[in-house]
């Protein structure tokens, strides 16, 4: 007997699911496909099919039911060693000419993309060129 018996039948049922919104995508039971809602949509056809049939099923991101995973336990008295190579110093980027560019107000009007006057700036190290936690604002 399989662990993943109904896996096949809980994924297709959260892509049905997925397979929205019911104003623009319907779901085909009998072809197990989600297809244009050409009752509930003014969209182009050939577009809205599209749409709804590689789209938005095209990532289900766990089955009906709930996701996969799997664990494991260690010894009560497991104790981590040092690893076997130590993780690399964190290194800064050089506040030169080819990281410190500015930004700068926008020459057409971006929508909901904008900065309001008040641009970013770039966050550098110190002139060390190592990273200390607090030049990247990390706090612990």
């Amino acid at each position: 007997m399989s662990l993943f018996g109904s896996f096949q039948d809980d994924f297709n049922a959260e892509r049905a699911y997925e397979c929205a919104p019911s104003t623009f995508c319907t779901w085909n039971s009998g072809s197990g496909s989600c297809n244009c809602n050409p009752n509930e949509t003014t969209a182009p056809q050939e577009e809205c099919q599209y749409a709804c049939s590689k789209w938005s099923t095209k990532d289900v991101d766990c089955p009906n039911g709930g996701c996969y995973g799997f664990a494991f336990t260690l010894p009560s008295d497991f104790v981590a060693g040092s690893p076997a190579v130590p993780p690399p110093d964190v290194a800064c980027y050089p506040k030169n000419k080819d990281w410190n560019i500015q930004f700068s107000d926008p020459t057409q009007n971006p929508g909901s993309c904008l900065y309001a006057g008040i641009l970013p700036q770039g966050v550098f190290c110190g002139s060390s060129g190592k990273a200390k936690a607090s030049d990247l604002g990390i706090k612990y």
